[in-house]
């Protein structure tokens, strides 16, 4: 779970020749709305830089609504032609990383992810106003949409980046459990499981905490522990493919392979766009299994 925010990205493209001048104003609201920009991208030229600027945005927008298969074709629509590549503010190629990774194309993600990693080193030393120039506030937003990419592909800054994302402070709730979360992503059962029993004691009746939690006990392979959280996450958010996806991982952990199957497919369906809910759980098909 995550509180969103939303941050309007900036533009560079590499080697980019600018298209015939046209009505710039649509495209220059002093506080650009989500219309602004679907007019802005309706009205300026093909492949110039204000049309590739709105659909960026629009991009991040879905992104941020959980649209992902929408934000992938957006990000898509806005690459210049030619080769040319674009480069932009930090939130940008942290939002484009987690998209992409998010429909399995984790080459195109770990790009992403060490440009967004790059600019965060390089911080330090870029000039007041860049748009490269990262806020210490953006931090933990942006470890942990480029930590999961990192992970998978085996990035082997992966492990420095979840101590530095981890030294961050935490001041609610959701900085907790997210934390919680990340831990769980790199098996570090132990010290996520803090992080997330102290998660649950402030907000008992988060739906995404409760889900995570019930994670973080399969994981750990203590899946009848597991198992009221997941029922209290369902109860609370029943329309969420992930909290679907964690009960189906839940049901294969105990044996149960006609619900994982079901649990799998209902998050498939609330959520076509995502590489993981492509496939069945693996289970044994040997029933419920007795208590350990």
């Amino acid at each position: 779970m995550r509180v969103i925010f939303f941050c309007l990205s900036a533009l560079t493209i590499t080697g980019a020749s600018f298209a015939a001048p046209h009505d710039r104003s649509v495209c220059r609201a002093a506080q650009p709305t989500p219309a602004d920009w679907q007019q802005c991208a309706a009205s300026a030229p093909k492949d110039s830089p204000d049309r590739q600027l709105a659909l960026m945005n629009l991009g991040s927008i879905a992104f941020e609504k959980g649209d992902m298969k929408s934000a992938v074709k957006l990000y898509d629509e806005a690459r210049p032609p030619n080769g040319k590549r674009l480069l932009s503010d930090v939130i940008f190629h942290a939002n484009r990383a987690a998209a992409y990774h998010h429909v399995g194309r984790n080459q195109e993600a770990m790009a992403d992810a060490r440009f967004a990693l790059n600019l965060i080193d390089k911080s330090a030393t870029a000039a007041t106003g860049s748009i490269f120039a990262v806020r210490n506030s953006h931090l933990p937003y942006i470890y942990e949409r480029i930590l999961p990419v990192m992970r998978e592909a085996a990035e082997p800054r992966a492990e420095a980046v979840l101590e530095a994302y981890l030294s961050l402070p935490q001041a609610t709730f959701v900085d907790v459990a997210n934390k919680a979360t990340m831990l769980t992503k790199f098996g570090q059962f132990d010290r996520a499981l803090a992080y997330s029993t102290k998660a649950l004691q402030m907000a008992p009746d988060n739906p995404a905490i409760q889900n995570n939690h019930c994670d973080l006990l399969v994981q750990s392979g203590n899946p009848y522990a597991a198992a009221p959280y997941c029922k209290k996450a369902l109860q609370l958010a029943p329309s969420v493919a992930a909290v679907w996806d964690t009960k189906a991982t839940l049901s294969a952990a105990l044996g149960d392979c006609a619900n994982a199957k079901k649990e799998r497919q209902r998050a498939r369906s609330l959520d076509p766009s995502s590489v993981v809910y492509q496939s069945d759980v693996a289970c044994a098909a040997i029933g419920l299994r007795g208590r350990q």
